[in-house]
């Protein structure tokens, strides 16, 4: 059936304690992005999922998307581009943490009216144009329409296209805590797409697609970047006589939060690294080292005995001594927990251990950190530092790894 990502690339963050501002009546605002070359953006959305089949509830879990974007140029005829990575973690109803499932690298413009142009290689971001501004003052009350694009994936299909027209809405001004003024937008989006009629078709392609996407952006006026999202989507698939007239349906509650960081150079990682080696150097078991993500703090078999997945208790000691030094120094970047193995034994099993490794990792520091962007995956055997042609390089390849996110 349908398989598809709901990452939609917005870099708000939303926030609840705003007051209207009494006179404005004659506002007006000609919006634009304004990012800044050099920065580094991180955007994490979290949606609540409740999945249907034929109408009947069958699954509920948390979604987030976490995406790191850094704008290294000016676009020839406005804005910026920028370069990075989506990711898509999800997290099962009960489940403490995220497992990173996707990941995916692209390269676009941001224009300055919030068009973008993507490269047809890159499937990310796949809403784009949203919110687009018109190239005008816009005053309080005034609403607009603008064209925007969805892809999704369906298999190993080709991705289907759909052409949406979101409305916006200029609704009005509120005030935040540090006293910027901010433009609150609604918009709504209608999604009806019947691919029959479009001539699209395929084993696993629905026949028609229905849903909307609607709720609120804040934006601020003095320094023209958005700062705030909050949104309801819903979307249901239906098939056609092949797959039993059968129907597919996604409900969801998203909100996002975002995060700009100076970006870091080689340089500066490498002093980076030199500081958390000094930091950890009394604990032999952690080895410090910079991966194109950050740092990355590589602890080898003397956390767990040959396997198995549960922490010795004589591995403690260095795990919170790792758990210190990011609280030190990294208290609100995103952490990512890897397991990995040697080549010996079956690739299964070996993948299998590796997860339940990292898992066991992030569970043990998760409760110890200030915020939750945490996720944790295994690789098996699949990601070696070295050759594994003597014990010794086996050996260094066993190992979790706790990546520090600066890129």
């Amino acid at each position: 059936m349908v398989r598809t990502l709901f990452l939609f690339f917005y870099l708000f963050v939303f926030s609840s304690n705003l007051f209207s501002i009494t006179n404005e009546s004659d506002f007006k605002h000609k919006f634009i992005w304004n990012l800044t070359k050099g920065k580094r953006i991180e955007s994490v959305k979290t949606a609540d999922v409740e999945f249907y089949q034929n109408g009947l509830l069958s699954r509920k879990y948390e979604e987030r998307n976490i995406i790191d974007l850094t704008a290294y140029a000016e676009a020839p005829k406005g804005g910026f581009r920028v370069q990075g990575v989506f990711k898509v973690f999800r997290r099962e109803e009960g489940e403490e943490l995220f497992r990173l499932e996707e990941k995916y690298d692209s390269d676009f413009i941001i224009n300055t009216n919030g068009r973008y142009t993507v490269m047809r290689q890159y499937f990310m971001p796949n809403v784009r144009h949203v919110p687009t501004f018109p190239e005008i003052e816009i005053a309080l009350s005034e609403s607009w329409v603008a064209e925007s694009e969805e892809l999704i994936k369906v298999g190993d299909g080709v991705n289907i296209t759909m052409q949406l027209a979101p409305e916006y809405t200029f609704s009005k001004l509120v005030v935040d805590e540090e006293g910027h003024t901010n433009a609150i937008i609604n918009y709504n989006i209608v999604i009806d797409k019947d691919l029959v009629q479009s001539g699209i078709k395929g084993i696993d392609y629905p026949e028609r697609i229905y849903g909307f996407n609607y709720g609120q952006y804040e934006w601020d006026t003095k320094l023209n970047i958005p700062v705030g999202q909050s949104e309801k989507y819903q979307v249901l698939y239906g098939y056609g006589r092949d797959h039993n007239y059968a129907s597919l349906q996604y409900k969801m509650n998203i909100e996002s939060t975002y995060k700009i960081y100076d970006t870091v150079t080689l340089d500066e990682a490498d002093d980076m690294q030199d500081k958390m080696t000094e930091e950890l150097f009394n604990n032999n078991g952690i080895e410090v080292d910079t991966v194109p993500e950050g740092l990355v703090l590589r602890l080898g078999e003397i956390l767990f005995d040959v396997n198995s997945n549960r922490l010795r208790d004589d591995s403690k000691e260095s795990l919170d001594a790792a758990i210190n030094a990011i609280k030190k120094y990294y208290p609100d970047r995103e952490i990512i927990v890897e397991g990995h193995t040697d080549i010996t034994g079956d690739n299964e099993y070996n993948k299998d251990l590796s997860e339940r490794r990292s898992k066991t990792v992030a569970d043990y520091i998760g409760p110890n950190l200030e915020h939750d962007k945490l996720s944790y995956k295994g690789y098996g055997s699949t990601k070696p530092v070295t050759s594994n042609r003597t014990p010794a390089e086996r050996q260094k390849n066993r190992r979790v790894d706790i990546i520090i996110k600066l890129r």
